[in-house]
């Protein structure tokens, strides 16, 4: 996500908050929490990603509550942003490591 954003998401999420927009900011979190989420493979070796894994994970009260945490305070959404985004640096240094590029490219 951060690498196919111009600018990057924090520059993106930055202008959606500037301009007050309200249903862009919701329709990102909604999208970016259900792109972060993932369940750990059994053997520890990998994130594993899918539509279904999301769906799944929308209709819980935890992801209701992440996100009503998350539209509605600025400093705990940020947060969240800054540790789920990887920075650049460290992905590019890291899909360089042939164990680990696989698990980095599904990052993206």
């Amino acid at each position: 996500m951060e690498l196919g954003t111009a600018g990057g998401v924090a520059e993106m999420l930055q202008r959606i908050v500037d301009a007050k927009d309200q249903p862009t900011i919701i329709k990102f979190f909604k999208e970016f929490i259900l792109k972060a989420y993932g369940e750990k493979s059994a053997d520890g070796t990998y994130f594993e990603k899918s539509e279904e894994i999301s769906r799944k994970f929308a209709c819980t009260q935890f992801y209701n509550l992440l996100f009503m945490e998350l539209a509605t305070d600025d400093s705990k959404a940020a947060e969240f942003v800054n540790h789920v985004i990887p920075k650049v640096v460290d992905i590019k240094k890291h899909s360089e490591n042939p164990e680990i590029a696989p698990v980095v490219a599904t990052m993206n």
